[in-house]
């Protein structure tokens, strides 16, 4: 039989602030930003591009930044990465961001979707119950992922934090953010990173820039899943 289709356009929230946060620390006078621009650094290379306007910025890390807290329970990584989306659809009350993650964590447990973290399996589901559309990938490569983060939207990730925090050790660090934009260079269409907030960081991360080759390192250890929210 046939089933109908809906049409309607997914209706997509507007960057809150079209600027990104700082890629590096401090501002760089502006004959070190024309050296920068062929550093060997990826993270004094992105930013020197940038302010030279070679780059363009996807999604809305700026706007996206404030909506991350550092996470209260040690494995409540993909219970704040829902919580920051939720928020940033107006779908949340506001309060303390402790005492929200704490009540989203009781209602994900009591659905069965987290239990001494979130299982793969379960990652967004509480996007879904709250009628969000949410397309889940795994096993993805980077290339999937990319196109995804250069739709806009927010993306929920799993991804291995050692890459990330550069923590030494062979024991995956299982670990979900949330990317919020990408910085692509116009002269080639490359991705030179992407901007992440990170609730388990011990710094926290809102809005941090991740070079393309250090992300990668934390993406190809782990699932390569993703929850892109559309």
């Amino acid at each position: 039989r046939s089933v109908p289709l809906d049409r309607r356009p997914v209706p997509q929230t507007l960057p809150l602030n079209p600027t990104a946060p700082p890629i590096i620390e401090t501002a760089p006078g502006f004959f070190d930003i024309l050296g920068n621009v062929r550093s060997k650094d990826p993270l004094k290379s992105a930013d020197a591009m940038r302010r030279m306007g070679l780059t363009k910025t996807v999604g809305d890390p700026s706007g996206r930044a404030p909506l991350v807290h550092t996470q209260n329970g040690s494995d409540t990584c993909a219970i704040v990465s829902q919580q920051e989306v939720l928020m940033a659809r107006g779908l949340l009350a506001k309060g303390d961001p402790i005492k929200i993650e704490a009540a989203l964590a009781a209602e994900a447990k009591g659905r069965g979707f987290y239990r001494n973290g979130t299982p793969e399996a379960y990652t967004a589901d509480l996007l879904v119950d709250r009628g969000l559309i949410v397309t889940k990938q795994s096993k993805a490569p980077l290339e999937t992922l990319d196109a995804a983060v250069r739709r806009g939207g927010m993306i929920i990730a799993s991804v291995d934090a050692r890459g990330l925090w550069n923590v030494k050790g062979t024991k995956i660090l299982g670990h979900a953010i949330v990317i919020t934009g990408a910085e692509i260079n116009r002269l080639d269409g490359k991705t030179l990173g992407y901007y992440i907030n990170d609730s388990g960081s011990l710094k926290l991360g809102a809005g941090r820039f991740i070079p393309i080759e250090q992300f990668r390192k934390a993406w190809d250890p782990h699932t390569k899943s993703f929850a892109e929210v559309h």
